[in-house]
């Protein structure tokens, strides 16, 4: 058990900071004593062990599926039982679903850590005294509540979208940021529910407002590949609803965003060699190949290929249905965007034939333009603004 527990404070808690070490580490002593342990307590036990399984290799599958089939059992055993400690064991069953488990059940997990949030009154900054049992847990430090209400409403939110779900809302809630520890990022995670909360698909975002969404995002600093992957996550979704609103974009941001891509395939790379399976590892990567293709740029197809390298890294190290189907689909949206393609150059080859210009010379044959011509076009102010993407300095330069 201890094992697990410094392979889930080694890997996971840097995230998704929002359980105390020192009081897991007494626990742990102390559940084996005789009389020691109680239910709930060794539900978040479970839990964090369960956790640690799938980050190390520790243990086999059987004992990972039997610590968190375990952990239920006593939730269950305790279900009257309404404290923090019950909070922290279906926040931890939440992630571990987010993980492993079908997104249904996995959303129901994150709706009753909100609840239980909500019932300990763990969510206010005020002590709740309608409630007797809400006195009893106030006890809880300060800005571990903090932690674990923010953790539980972004597995929420991101689930609810996901899913097309009602996602749960908390009267009250404490809007006092989490505090800033060294060697944890989760103030960069939880920095985000802001932008996050704002794509309710329910609510009218203006193009204007997606683009400054967007560039904001793209300013915050992430600094582990866990949190460079939610960040790039949030750009991609804001991006996706950018575009089915035929809204402009200026070409920084664009090039920006298809660096932050760039970064997140490298956070995806990095997360593979040391084998933490993160649940953005097959979205990122084919989201990625989706808004390269809508980009479409030279800077965006050059890195199409390491994307698409990527994604198949990961199929073939996690070989889930859910990896494999994002890999096939990838491939398939590239072939149908070529085949688009292909078809658009051979109408313009036909018009060509239909409408040819006079006959070029020597190197100059098959319609192309002569370097002289390019560069009379090229001082023309209209044709740079209306033909920027065919990058006519670089033909000028003999890349063309």
């Amino acid at each position: 058990m201890l094992d697990l527990v410094a392979v889930y404070f080694e890997k996971i808690d840097p995230c998704y900071g929002f359980v105390d070490r020192e009081i897991v580490d007494q626990t742990v002593r102390q559940t084996w004593l005789p009389e020691g342990g109680n239910s709930i307590s060794e539900a978040v036990l479970c839990g964090i062990a369960a956790i640690g399984c799938i980050f190390s290799s520790l243990q086999d599958l059987q004992t990972e599926t039997s610590l968190f089939v375990l952990a239920k059992l006593l939730l269950d055993l305790a279900s009257e039982d309404i404290s923090a400690d019950t909070a922290t064991a279906w926040i931890l069953r939440t992630i571990y679903l987010r993980l492993t488990g079908r997104p249904d059940e996995t959303w129901m997990a994150s709706c009753v850590a909100l609840h239980l949030i909500d019932a300990a009154g763990l969510h206010c900054e005020t002590p709740c005294t309608n409630f007797p049992f809400r006195r009893a847990v106030r006890s809880t430090a300060p800005d571990l509540r903090r932690r674990m209400l923010g953790v539980a409403r972004h597995l929420n939110v991101w689930l609810s979208f996901d899913l097309g779900r009602t996602r749960v809302i908390l009267q009250n809630m404490s809007t006092v940021p989490v505090v800033p520890k060294p060697d944890d990022y989760t103030t960069e995670l939880l920095g985000l529910l802001s932008y996050t909360e704002n794509m309710d698909p329910a609510k009218s975002i203006s193009g204007s407002e997606l683009v400054t969404a967007i560039s904001e995002v793209l300013d915050r600093v992430h600094t582990r590949p866990p949190s460079v992957l939610a960040q790039c996550n949030l750009v991609l979704c804001l991006f996706r609803r950018l575009y089915t609103l035929r809204w402009h974009m200026d070409s920084s941001v664009l090039d920006r965003l298809v660096q932050l891509i760039e970064k997140g395939i490298q956070a995806v790379n990095a997360l593979l060699e040391v084998k933490n399976p993160w649940h953005h590892m097959a979205n990122v990567p084919f989201q990625s190949v989706c808004t390269l293709l809508a980009i479409d740029t030279t800077k965006s197809f050059s890195l199409l290929g390491d994307t698409m390298t990527c994604l198949a890294n990961v199929s073939d190290t996690y070989q889930t249905k859910a990896t494999q189907d994002a890999h096939a689909a990838a491939r398939t949206l590239i072939s149908m965007h070529q085949q688009r393609r292909e078809a658009n150059l051979m109408r313009q080859s036909e018009m060509l034939k239909l409408y040819p210009t006079d006959q070029p010379t020597g190197q100059d044959r098959m319609g192309q333009f002569s370097s002289d011509q390019a560069q009379t076009f090229a001082d023309l102010p209209w044709f740079n603004e209306f033909f920027t993407d065919l990058e006519i300095s670089a033909f000028l330069n003999g890349a063309g």
